[in-house]
Formats: C-alpha cells, sequence, structure tokens
C-alpha cells in the first residue's frame, strides 16, 4: 500500500493522528523505506514497533497458556477478531497490529467450567461486581497479573442487536481447525470475519454513523481482503447486509477501503468510491457534526439495551462504573475530532 510523507510541519499531527487510531506500528512499516522521514520520528516509530512486537508476543504466549489449559479440558475455543489475525500471520510483522483483548467462544455449556479452569490458572474477572445484562455475549472480561491482555470468553461473537448479520451458527458451521503452538484452536472463515468487522465497526461502534471510521478496523478490513480475497464469498457478505437493511453501509466502507488503501473488493464501484469520499470529506470539514453524530450513537446504544432489558438500568445507577465510562467515551470523542 502506497505511503506519501507529509510535509515538514505535519509529523507530529501525524503521530498523533495515528496514535488515535492505534495504527502506529503499521504506520511504522508503511515508512520503513521511505525517504524524507526525520530520524527522531523515524526512532519513535521503530521504538513503538519494537514494543507492540513485544506485547503481541506476550498475548500470543498468553493465548497459548490458555488455550492449553481449555484443551486438557476437551474444549476447543474459537479465536475471534484481531487475535485470529495474528495466529493466521496476517500481518507482514507481528507487532503491527494493536490488540486490546483475546476474545473466545466457546458453546455455552462450556462457559462455566472454562470460567473455573482460567480462574484457577490465576485469571480474575476483576468486573464482577458490576452488573451485566444476561443476554450480553461474553463474559466479564479475565484478567491475569502476568499477562497483559484481558480474555473474554463469549457465548456468541457479537451482541444480539446485529446477530441477524454474524449468526453464531455459522461461525460453528463455517469454521477451521487451526494448530497453534501445539494447542487445537478453531478460525472463523475469512467470510464470516469480514461480516463481523463490518458489522462491529460500523453498526456496533457507530463509525458509521459518525461518518469518520478508525483506521485500525480499516486497515485490518484491507489485509483480509488482500491476504485472503479468494476465500471471501463477496456476493455473500452483500446479500447478508442488504438482507438487515444496511447493503449502503457496506458501500460506503467498501468505497472508503478503496480510496483510503486502494483495496478493492469484486463488489467495489467507482460510484461507491466516490460516494464515501464525499461522505467523509463532510464529516472531517465538520467536526461538531461527528461530536453530535457519537452523542446520538451512545444514547441509542443504552436506550437499545434498556429497551430489550431494562435491569441494564441498574449498571446506570452504579457511581463506582461512571468514571470509567466517562473516560471511554471522553476518549472516543477526542479520537473523532
Amino acid at each position: 500500500m502506497p505511503v506519501t510523507t507529509p510535509g515538514a510541519n505535519d509529523w507530529k499531527a501525524l503521530a498523533a493522528s495515528a496514535s488515535s487510531h492505534l495504527v502506529t506500528p503499521a504506520l511504522a512499516i508503511g515508512l520503513r523505506e521511505s525517504e524524507g522521514v526525520p530520524e527522531a520520528f523515524a526512532e519513535y516509530l521503530a521504538a513503538i514497533l519494537e514494543l507492540n512486537g513485544i506485547r503481541n508476543a506476550l498475548i500470543l504466549d498468553e493465548l497459548h497458556f490458555a488455550a492449553n489449559r481449555l484443551n486438557a479440558a476437551g474444549m476447543v475455543p474459537m479465536i475471534l477478531k484481531s487475535g485470529a489475525s495474528l495466529v493466521a500471520n496476517l500481518y507482514p510483522d507481528p507487532g503491527a497490529r494493536v490488540l486490546v483483548d483475546i476474545d473466545l467462544l466457546l458453546p455455552p455449556d462450556q462457559l462455566p467450567e472454562a470460567v473455573r479452569i482460567l480462574e484457577e490458572s490465576g485469571f480474575d474477572a476483576m468486573e464482577q461486581k458490576v452488573w451485566r445484562p444476561m443476554k450480553s455475549h461474553h463474559l466479564p472480561p479475565l484478567y491475569h497479573a502476568d499477562w497483559p491482555a484481558a480474555i473474554e470468553l463469549h457465548e456468541h461473537p457479537v451482541s444480539e442487536r446485529i446477530r441477524a448479520l454474524v449468526p453464531t451458527q455459522d461461525y460453528y458451521a463455517r469454521g477451521s481447525s487451526a494448530e497453534f503452538r501445539g494447542t487445537k484452536l478453531l478460525l472463523p472463515d475469512p467470510t464470516d470475519r469480514v461480516i463481523h468487522h463490518v458489522a462491529h465497526a460500523q453498526l456496533l461502534d457507530g463509525a458509521y454513523r459518525r461518518g469518520f471510521p478508525e483506521l485500525r478496523q480499516m486497515l485490518e478490513l484491507a489485509i483480509l481482503q488482500v491476504r485472503c480475497g479468494s476465500r471471501i464469498d463477496w456476493p455473500e457478505v452483500r446479500r447478508r447486509f442488504a438482507q438487515n437493511g444496511a447493503e449502503h453501509i457496506l458501500s460506503d466502507t467498501v468505497g472508503l477501503l478503496l480510496s483510503l488503501f486502494e483495496v478493492a473488493t469484486p463488489i467495489t464501484t467507482p460510484e461507491a468510491e466516490i460516494a464515501a469520499r464525499q461522505r467523509l470529506r463532510r464529516h472531517l470539514e465538520r467536526p461538531q457534526t461527528a461530536r453530535r453524530a457519537q452523542m446520538k450513537e451512545y444514547v441509542s446504544s443504552w436506550l437499545h439495551r434498556v429497551r430489550h432489558e431494562p435491569a441494564t438500568l441498574i449498571n446506570v445507577l452504579q457511581p463506582s462504573g461512571w468514571p470509567e465510562r466517562i473516560k471511554r467515551f471522553s476518549s472516543r470523542l477526542n479520537l473523532r475530532s
């Protein structure tokens, strides 16, 4: 993917933007062979890439640690999202992708035993005192003092809100077995990964409503197409989104993919690229519109949860949870500004 170096006065802005979108390690790879990069900036990028590579190596050690214990009990978890990308070696450098946590999908009847095994191995659900909706698609994150990432055990790949797009049974039906350092895992089919990726980022996380995507998510989608394009059933992807009244969101996403990374899919059209670019420009030129959309998306998400499970209000009424909630929401607003 081509990378153009910025002007002399834009390096700080580039660093801030890359950091807010969690793509600094990927930028380090993109600029590694480029001329005109200031020495200090190149050293900064190299350091971030190296440190994230160390962290990702520890996360993969943690995944092996957990998978080994689950396998011993007869469980074979499916690794979801960015963790699947690392296991499948999709990135040119293992430090290129910034991971937040490890997402593992297991059948519902195995979840209690999986939690017990991981807790006996030193993991702890620090959020157990915070009530969570019974319909949540994953259990509270499990943390270990010796490992850098939380582990989320999933009953479903996504929340009920977008599950029609990403049915759990399809994940199991089309998933494939993979050996990881002597342990057994399942990997999602590339078609299901694309549907999950677009639905989660654009709908669940509200990127489409805000009008401004997170570059980390768009980059991963581009890499999925480049590395797995022949195995992605794009007509099926389009059919699934059309069935759920979201084909325009998919069209915007693949249009942005071409505009930002020069990566085309079989369903990308010139009209989609032009429309996506114009829509993105409108939101960039009017940041207050994006902030209002973010607030609207946040409120809409909570109202949806309250309508479908009124007991969610217990979370809202717990004062202990608000500082972290405000911090997370403020971070999202800063990311989109």
